[in-house]
């Protein structure tokens, strides 16, 4: 907690503390199960079932049987007219429940690097499986927010998160992860590896700090900030299983109400959150560009090399 309420007051006297919304932020997809068939409608009282691209996220999403929210950043369009390539960017959760179908469909999809963002303790509780050929680094996205949550397999929660807790909290933490972040820095530079295309970036569960990370691959290309929303939030429907199942475990075991409510803050996939990250870039002098260059080492030219890699017309 001393941790999380340093890097708090660090937003603030940078002022990168972001304006918190309390407007209505209802999912924008659910689940809607009959004669034990589920499928995914769009969430009518959501305030944002008026974005263009809402439908888009989902269609992304490949059936994998072990792995969560693993998903495909080709397909979307940019500002500019073009499209981001398919088969060359993913996002996942880990790799540790891999069955035997899955792994014949991960090998089809001709993947040449993985990222890994998870902390010691997460890699070593569920490690990735081996994958011949394939290059794989890990590199904690941000360990001290790692070990804030730590969901165990029998599900249980050990959570050390400021009191009170609630998503405008949260989306401040959300705010600061793409500051001073070498993974990110590390992502940027594999992106401009030509000779090896094919990158997943992924975490515990493919929403939070992979989920800031496809969002920075997404504005590097250019993709309109309502999609890289809808892209984020569609997170919420991708892991509802989860997410009730784990609240389902905890209420069993007897958790209080107010751990509870943490889950869904942690678990959700809000527009608050990934606005803050927003907010966060839009703070740096020179906006976008001046995020890109300061902490990501990336100059203008070399964010031409990123789009005409992953961009087609």
């Amino acid at each position: 907690m001393e941790a999380l309420t340093k890097r708090l007051r660090f937003a603030k006297s940078r002022r990168l503390y972001h304006r918190c919304s309390t407007h209505n932020d209802e999912p924008l997809y659910f689940y809607q199960r009959q004669h034990r068939r589920r499928s995914i409608v769009i969430n009518p009282n959501s305030s944002h079932n008026s974005n263009p691209y809402q439908s888009m996220p989902l269609k992304n999403a490949l059936p994998f049987e072990g792995v969560h929210n693993f998903r495909d950043l080709g397909g979307y369009p940019t500002t500019d007219g073009r499209k981001v390539k398919k088969g060359l960017i993913y996002r996942s959760g880990e790799l540790f429940g891999l069955t035997d179908q899955d792994r014949t469909l991960f090998r089809s999809l001709q993947i040449h690097t993985i990222l890994d963002y998870r902390d010691d303790w997460e890699a070593e509780l569920r490690p990735n499986p081996p994958f011949e050929g394939i290059k794989y680094e890990r590199l904690p996205a941000d360990s001290r927010a790692a070990k804030k949550v730590a969901f165990q397999t029998n599900g249980e929660a050990s959570l050390q998160l400021p009191d009170p807790f609630d998503e405008c909290i949260f989306a401040g933490f959300y705010g600061l992860l793409p500051v001073n972040n070498p993974s990110y820095r590390r992502l940027f530079e594999l992106l401009q590896d030509e000779e090896r295309p094919g990158l997943l970036q992924h975490c515990k569960v493919g929403k939070d700090r992979a989920g800031i990370g496809a969002a920075l691959i997404l504005l590097a290309l250019e993709v309109p900030r309502e999609l890289i929303v809808a892209d984020y939030i569609a997170s919420e429907t991708l892991l509802l299983d989860m997410k009730m199942d784990l609240l389902s475990q905890l209420r069993e075991n007897g958790a209080a109400d107010k751990e509870l409510r943490n889950i869904e803050v942690l678990m959700g996939a809000k527009a608050s959150y990934i606005d803050a990250v927003f907010q966060t870039i839009d703070s740096y002098e020179g906006g976008e560009a001046g995020f890109f260059l300061q902490e990501l080492g990336i100059t203008p030219e070399q964010r031409d090399i990123i789009q005409q890699i992953y961009l087609e017309a």
